[in-house]
């Protein structure tokens, strides 16, 4: 029984770090899509403004910056999910020191 415990706590262990590395190389590629879109935004700013475009292509070019900024939220709740996974895989919890010094007197001092 200790084996099967200890087996699933490396395995949910390993899948959260799994899952928040590649929650960190999704980050890095639209980190580059917001900067990209960014720039992206600006060019068609100004050809509005010169009149080679029209105004729908500006907010198209918004809506994909938003959407990029938006994914990019995501996967920041998402790494934040999976380091509290990977904590609490590996025995923590979340008791506040001071509670856990009341609840606990006896491990407060080690």
């Amino acid at each position: 029984r200790y084996a099967q415990v200890a087996v699933r706590a490396f395995s949910e262990a390993e899948t959260a770090l799994a899952e928040e590395s590649s929650a960190e190389t999704r980050a890095g590629f639209l980190t580059r899509a917001i900067g990209e879109n960014e720039k992206a935004l600006v060019i068609a700013e100004t050809r509005y403004r010169i009149g080679s475009i029209d105004v729908r292509a500006v907010e198209q070019q918004k809506l994909a910056l938003a959407a990029s900024r938006s994914q990019q939220l995501s996967v920041e709740a998402e790494r934040r999910v999976q380091r509290v996974n990977i904590h609490l895989a590996l025995g923590g919890n979340f008791e506040h020191p001071e509670a856990a010094a009341v609840a606990y007197p006896a491990k407060a001092g080690n």
